[in-house]
């Protein structure tokens, strides 16, 4: 190199020195008092650790933010977070047991019993749920349990909170069907109905007896080429047999053993924009006679083939989230993890 070209290049060096770079970069951990953290850069996945935090905000992990440096980002400092300000002003010393953390999107579409206003530091635990719970399928409250209601006190769980159910619900999702050749995935609807379906009363010394059967049917439009379907999907006999009343409230419990990401590609490619998994749905039955609920003992799996759709028992009906908020809130609820840990 000539001397004149090693001059150049060392002032610019030094120029380049003085200009203040930026890279973004997530959250990894978060230091006591959130004087520091690790991060990982977006650009090579490389992870600074123990890097000053000089924003006077509040980190959580998961937060993206701007590293600052002048020579290499190693060198630098965080010095702007995204979302809305955080001023460090000390934990609250509260510990959630368990929690649901909610984002502006989730929020609406779920009941919220108790809002604790928290300050998120490595003073405060925050658990998310598991099995047995709750989530939001399709804008509908699911059960999320491998068994059945009738299994240990699963059904008291749901008749606590029956209240969110109804006789009736809509569910999306991908069918599967090899008797449809050259079109066996279709993305579809499915309304199921609660319909009373016959309803006696006899006389049996001197007492009344009410005897009342119900079906479900299932509703939607389907096959190559469309059509409008509503078949009976299941028979709930004898719902009310030789009881002292009338039915007074059917619920039909969407119950989730298991959400997964599926991995035939025809199935991924019909998936919502920003959802990755799936579920295969059981539709159990609870109605109410005075104050005794009652649990259908034979819930069917819902598949075109038992809904009667198809005469194909190899379909499918995979369930999916009507959006990435939806999943992401049914995710933190259904999977335990333990965003900081907490050993004081």
């Amino acid at each position: 190199m000539k001397l004149t070209e090693l001059i150049d290049k060392r002032i610019d060096d030094k120029l380049d020195s003085k200009v203040l770079k930026y890279a973004p970069a997530v959250v990894l951990a978060v230091g006591e008092e959130y004087k520091r953290a690790d991060v990982r850069l977006l650009a090579n996945g490389a992870v600074i650790k123990n890097i000053l935090n000089k924003t006077k905000e509040e980190l959580s992990v998961g937060d993206s933010v701007r590293v600052a440096y002048f020579t290499l980002p190693s060198a630098g400092w965080i010095d702007f977070v995204n979302g809305e300000a955080r001023p460090i002003g000390g934990g609250a010393g509260i510990e959630v047991a368990s929690a649901a953390i909610l984002t502006d999107a989730t929020a609406a579409d779920f009941i919220i019993n108790r809002e604790v206003m928290i300050d998120y530091s490595p003073s405060t635990k925050v658990l998310y749920g598991s099995s047995p719970s709750f989530f939001i399928i399709n804008g509908n409250y699911a059960y999320f349990f491998s068994g059945m209601l009738r299994d240990g006190n699963n059904k008291d769980i749901v008749i606590a909170h029956s209240q969110y159910f109804g006789g009736g619900l809509t569910l999306r999702g991908i069918a599967y069907d090899p008797a449809i050749e050259g079109n066996e995935y279709n993305l579809i609807d499915i309304t199921f109905d609660t319909r009373i379906e016959s309803m006696s009363l006899s006389n049996s010394g001197g007492t009344t007896i009410y005897s009342e059967n119900a079906g479900i049917y299932a509703i939607g439009t389907y096959g190559v080429p469309s059509e409008r379907k509503n078949n009976r999907f299941v028979l709930m006999q004898n719902m009310a047999y030789r009881q002292s009343g009338w039915v007074e409230d059917i619920i039909l419990v969407p119950r989730v053993g298991s959400i997964y990401q599926p991995t035939d590609e025809n199935v991924k490619a019909l998936l919502p924009e920003g959802t990755t998994f799936v579920m295969e749905i059981v539709l159990e039955t609870l109605w109410k006679i005075g104050s005794n609920w009652t649990v259908n003992y034979y819930p069917p799996t819902i598949s075109p083939y038992d809904i009667g759709w198809s005469k194909d028992n190899r379909s499918k009906f995979y369930a999916c989230f009507k959006n990435q908020a939806e999943q992401d809130f049914a995710l933190g609820i259904t999977q335990r993890i333990e965003p900081i840990e907490v050993t004081s």
